[in-house]
């Protein structure tokens, strides 16, 4: 790296969140989605890398691009195909309509598997993680939770 660049990154560290969030727009010319400093900082430092130095090629994008369409992922990773049937589970994921039975605390709590995630006393949740704090208020592996191992699959 250049003097220069280890200078400019060296520097966000002591800028200010509005400074930050200034610079972001003038190397992005968006404003910033996030405030979060740190996370801000990365952010910035990986552009002022990108610019000097090149960010990835063409061909690399396009390879990535076509893994993810293989795949049926969008540019932002997000599923696009559906599946051949409703039942036919992801790769380590339940089957539609699978119920996980827990009793904690002297109470049964019962999630169903739904499409795209899960539903518990009436609410959708994107994972079993979610529904474990939902019901213990703290945050928990739903694997583990629900009594669901590495080794085992859902079926």
């Amino acid at each position: 790296m250049s003097e220069s660049i280890i200078k400019q990154i060296s520097n966000l560290k002591t800028m200010s969140m509005e400074e930050l969030r200034a610079f972001y727009v003038t190397l992005h010319g968006i404003k910033p989605l996030v405030y979060n400093k740190d996370h801000l900082i990365k952010r910035l430092a990986h552009r002022l890398q990108e610019i000097e130095f090149g960010g990835i090629s063409e061909r690399v994008m396009n390879r990535l691009d076509d893994a993810l369409a293989e795949h049926g992922y969008d540019e932002n990773a997000m599923q696009t195909k559906r599946r051949r049937s409703r039942l036919t589970p992801l790769k380590n994921q339940p089957i539609i309509g699978s119920l996980f039975i827990r009793d904690w605390n002297g109470n049964r709590y019962q999630v169903t598997a739904i499409g795209g995630g899960f539903e518990y006393d009436g609410k959708r949740y994107r994972s079993l993680t979610a529904v474990a704090g939902a019901i213990t208020g703290q945050h928990i592996s739903g694997r583990k939770f629900f009594g669901l191992d590495k080794r085992r699959s859902y079926k």
